[in-house]
């Protein structure tokens, strides 16, 4: 990535990984509120070395964003994938990709809300931004292969509000972008699977209620 510079070197590429993964420790312990001396540190690697390779902290916030941003649209997506083909009742196949959407944003909720608070630099917000994207399209795409395979009508815009509505209150329960006291935390609205089966019996009268209007 831009400002990055990628070490050749097989000694100098560990040494690198080190660096990567001190600074995700150091997020998920104390959010952004680390320097690069703290990653020097940690890793043990000379901070010349560091700065050498990534210019700056921002530039390095921005490495680990998009590399462990890419590991969760991975996730995500595969997930989504697996649970559209699921052998299943309606029901069933329904909740299958609730819990497809809602278990990827669980298992990773801690490092996500840490990025929601990178969100004042461009790049990185944009970056968020894509992912939201990409998670959407796979969840549309999963859920009309459910709709379809059951001869349940759906449209577009429906599977957009049944995405919307699943992502906006799994976010508010995992309290993504809710500060309190300066750093986003859980509001534990409900046990996660007691959430993931509300959503889906929400999802399933949604979807139901527009195929009656069709």
């Amino acid at each position: 990535m831009a400002g990055v510079a990628e070490p050749q070197q097989e000694r100098s590429r560990r040494s690198f990984a080190k660096v990567r993964e001190a600074s995700l420790q150091l997020l998920l312990e104390r959010g952004a509120g680390f320097t690069l001396a703290d990653v020097s540190a940690t890793a043990s690697v000379s901070i010349g070395s560091i700065y050498g390779r990534v210019g700056s902290k921002v530039n390095l916030l921005r490495l680990i964003q998009g590399e462990e941003l890419d590991r969760i649209d991975a996730e995500l997506a595969a997930e989504m994938s697996d649970a559209a083909e699921v052998d299943a009742s309606f029901d069933d196949a329904v909740h299958a990709v609730v819990m497809a959407a809602v278990a990827p944003l669980v298992r990773n909720a801690a490092l996500i809300r840490v990025f929601m608070t990178l969100a004042d630099d461009a790049e990185t917000a944009e970056r968020g931004r894509e992912s939201w994207e990409a998670e959407r399209i796979a969840f549309c795409h999963a859920l009309a292969t459910v709709t379809e395979s059951h001869g349940v009508a759906a449209s577009a815009q429906t599977l957009d509000w049944c995405h919307e509505l699943v992502y906006s209150v799994t976010a508010r329960h995992l309290g993504f972008g809710l500060a309190i006291g300066g750093q986003p935390e859980a509001r534990e609205i409900m046990p996660t699977d007691a959430l993931e089966e509300s959503l889906a019996e929400t999802i399933r009268l949604v979807l139901r209620g527009a195929a009656e209007k069709v």
